[in-house]
């Protein structure tokens, strides 16, 4: 349940980085810039694959009882 917290935050603080990259990008138009930016939505996403994966599994935990 705590590590579900951690990555909940690690996910919100993920998304305010890519909205302040994405409002970035009308000026900052290098290739870095641009891969800095897909590499962060990346990693928001492995990070809400693992908070649903977390989710399912604890409603798996809860139907079997």
């Amino acid at each position: 349940m705590a590590d579900q917290s951690k990555l909940t935050n690690r996910h919100k603080s993920l998304s305010d980085k890519v909205e302040d990259f994405e409002t970035q990008r009308k000026w900052k138009r290098s290739f870095e810039h641009k891969t800095d930016l897909i590499n962060l939505k990346k990693e928001k996403l492995k990070i809400k694959d693992k908070i649903l994966r977390s989710e399912s599994e604890q409603l798996e935990l809860f139907s079997k009882n």
